[in-house]
């Protein structure tokens, strides 16, 4: 090879090297990031999935998270190498709130910047829905205690609690309804309870997610023998009809009627009767005062009826334009006021006050009315009656003064 044909070579040489030079070093990339779906979500954590190509330079990531795109909260930063081809990265976080949702991206950085994956989110699991409902088949001594739980996809547990508060102090046997996403209708028999008694009681239900309480509902069991007056008051000497009924409806069972009338400290027997068709009773009273009344059968006792009782009170004319009245109480009333009074335009108007005498009477003229016909009556208040009693009135009498 000849000196010329060296230098040509030389010179290419030196060309190609002076090129290569001049060629500028390729672009540096900062990273890809690719937010994922998240997977095992629980009641208070999950682990959140993504993506990152480091695009050849050593890159960090993280992910944010919180309840709003704002996020609030950062992961642990981790390495993601310096590759060239998207590498999977995930992370469990904890502590979350159940039944939330949460929003998350992942944020990778190297020395060309940082990049912000897609926002994603996802809702944790929420405790179980829960519904108290009213209770069926009340009894004496037992009801059916009705709700209905959602277990929104976790295995659950459920148990009513009862008691004669909102303080409970019972509770059903659990059960397991499994992770449905539907609300299920659950119920439980519960007995032994006292008759004739107002019982609270509610729903719970427990799975990973926490425990939910349902509302506080009522019912009441039946009592085990009724007891109601036909009347509220009557008048001295007149009867009350009591009634009830045994419950089984049992016939031929024996009701022991007790009183306690007005000014006693305890009940006394009075009489008793039988139960008819359906156990069903009646017993006639003839209550002096006011008295209150209670039944017993099988047992059981019922509610008390109280009866409120009202001076007798006649009102009679006499020859001589006179009149009478008289007022039979059980106890002797020689003194007391009584009150004749007129009808006026709808209203009882009072005229002339009258001492009873002898035998609780009074003997009047009828000075006091006005010449022509009135309508009248004597009343005898509730003070002058006396404890026990109530207010008194005659009938209204139609009376001519000439």
């Amino acid at each position: 090879m000849t000196a010329r044909q060296l230098a040509v070579i030389a010179g290419s040489a030196t060309a190609v090297a002076l090129a290569l030079a001049l060629v500028p070093a390729a672009a540096a990339a900062s990273p890809t990031v690719s937010t994922k779906g998240p997977s095992s979500v629980a009641p208070t954590k999950v682990r959140l999935n993504g993506t990152v190509n480091p695009n050849g330079h050593a890159t960090t990531w993280y992910f944010q998270f919180g309840t709003t795109t704002g996020y609030g909260t950062n992961t642990a930063v981790k390495n993601a190498g310096s590759g060239t081809k998207p590498v999977s990265e995930s992370i469990e976080v904890d502590g979350l709130a159940p039944g939330t949702t949460y929003d998350y991206r992942l944020v990778a950085s190297n020395s060309s910047g940082t990049s912000f994956g897609a926002n994603q989110a996802f809702t944790t699991s929420a405790p179980p829905a829960v519904q108290t409902q009213g209770a069926q088949s009340a009894s004496v001594t037992g009801a059916t205690l009705m709700g209905a739980v959602n277990p929104d996809g976790l295995t659950t547990s459920w148990t009513f609690e009862y008691g004669t508060s909102t303080g409970y102090g019972s509770k059903t046997p659990p059960e397991t309804i499994g992770a449905g996403t539907s609300a299920v209708a659950v119920s439980a028999p519960v007995g032994s309870l006292a008759p004739g008694t107002t019982y609270h009681y509610r729903l719970d239900a427990t799975s990973s997610a926490g425990t939910t309480y349902g509302p506080d509902v009522t019912f009441a069991t039946l009592p085990a023998l009724t007891l109601r007056a036909h009347a509220l008051k009557v008048v001295h000497g007149s009867p009350v009809a009591l009634s009830g009924i045994v419950t089984g409806g049992a016939i031929g069972v024996s009701v022991t009627i007790l009183a306690e009338p007005y000014g006693a400290s305890s009940f006394t027997q009075v009489g008793t009767t039988l139960t008819r068709t359906g156990g069903s009773y009646v017993f006639y009273a003839r209550p002096h005062i006011g008295t209150t009344y209670e039944a017993i059968a099988n047992g059981g006792t019922s509610g008390s009826a109280a009866v409120g009782v009202a001076p007798a009170v006649t009102l009679t004319p006499l020859r001589q334009a006179r009149l009478k009245t008289r007022v039979s109480a059980g106890v002797q009333l020689i003194g007391r006021s009584v009150q004749l009074q007129r009808l006026v335009r709808g209203r009882w108007v009072t005229l002339k006050h009258f001492r009873l005498g002898t035998s609780s009477t009074a003997v009047f003229t009828a000075s006091a009315l006005p010449h022509g016909r009135s309508t009248i009556r004597i009343a005898l208040s509730v003070n002058e009656a006396g404890p026990g009693l109530l207010a008194g009135f005659s009938h209204e009498l139609r009376y001519l003064r000439r």
